[in-house]
């Protein structure tokens, strides 16, 4: 992955209807931003591969995170800077793996595919979505998606 590239093609709210959205200065966004349920901001980049115009983008969501005193505070992928870098070249790859299966709305899935930044795990950004990779050989985990929210759900069936 090390001379991997993805441009950065835009970043955008969420389009779920049932997206909370709050005010925010973040140009790009038309100044606003989403909350997830515990009212952390959240975004969403899209990638493309730069050599293919014609190719599929790629969303990947990104957010705040709460630090061991509960302030909620983005590390890393802060719009406000990220709001630079669209349409520019980013070290990224889109990477898709085998995932014990998850359901959405009708659809029962065995792969996910994502965009993984330079420098970070497979396995860490496919569990951040819901997708733990160690847990192939557990077919009990079943993963299900909510299509209006996007929320990742986790029914364990043991």
């Amino acid at each position: 992955m090390d001379s991997s590239v993805l441009k950065l093609t835009g970043i955008k709210l969420s389009s779920s209807a049932n997206a909370k959205v709050a005010e925010s200065n973040y140009e790009k966004l038309g100044n606003k931003i989403n909350l997830t349920s515990d009212d952390r901001e959240y975004y969403i980049a899209s990638f493309q591969d730069p050599t293919n115009p014609f190719g599929i983008e790629r969303n990947r969501v990104f957010s705040q995170v709460s630090n061991n005193d509960g302030v909620k505070e983005w590390r890393g992928a802060h719009p406000s800077v990220i709001q630079n870098f669209v349409g520019k070249n980013v070290p990224a790859e889109i990477v898709t793996r085998k995932v014990p299966p998850y359901v959405i709305g009708e659809r029962t899935l065995t792969t996910y595919t994502c965009v993984v930044l330079k420098s970070e795990s497979i396995e860490a950004v496919f569990r951040a979505n819901g997708h733990d990779l160690s847990q192939m050989d557990a077919p009990a985990n079943i993963i299900e998606v909510d299509a209006s929210t996007g929320e990742v759900l986790v029914t364990d069936v043991m």
